[in-house]
């Protein structure tokens, strides 16, 4: 029987959290240490739960060499006053992951398709319904 994994309401955190994980090359076990959380406390984070305290939140933004706003609202959080930018954060840091995973798969037998694999896990797409 397949066991079912709690998600929580913030699916952009979640989805920034895991790139972020990928683009360090981290594992749950590593962010727990860092932080001095349990790992379960960090899968929580993983699975779209933000940490509680702020002083976490600044934490995994030094971590993951991003500002702290960026983890909470990913690039929406530019003020009313300003335009978002043209090149946001978030796709210059998938454009530099996807890069550096097809530059290291495309030497390898069969490399491409293990990518595609991982990123349908880390990334599922939801299918539409028919209307």
């Amino acid at each position: 029987m397949k066991k079912s994994v709690k998600l929580y309401g913030n699916e952009g955190f979640s989805k920034r959290f895991k790139m972020l994980m990928t683009r360090n090359d981290l594992r749950l076990e590593d962010i727990a240490s860092h932080t001095g959380n349990a790992l379960s406390t960090v899968s929580t984070w993983k699975r779209g739960r933000l940490p509680k305290k702020d002083q976490i939140l600044e934490k995994l933004a030094e971590i993951f060499d991003v500002p702290k706003d960026y983890l909470r609202f990913g690039d929406e959080c530019v003020f009313a006053n300003e335009s978002a930018p043209a090149d946001s954060l978030l796709r210059r840091e998938i454009e530099s992951y996807f890069e550096l995973v097809l530059r290291e798969a495309s030497g390898q037998k069969g490399g491409l398709e293990r990518v595609r694999e991982k990123l349908a896990r880390e990334f599922p797409l939801h299918k539409r319904k028919a209307n």
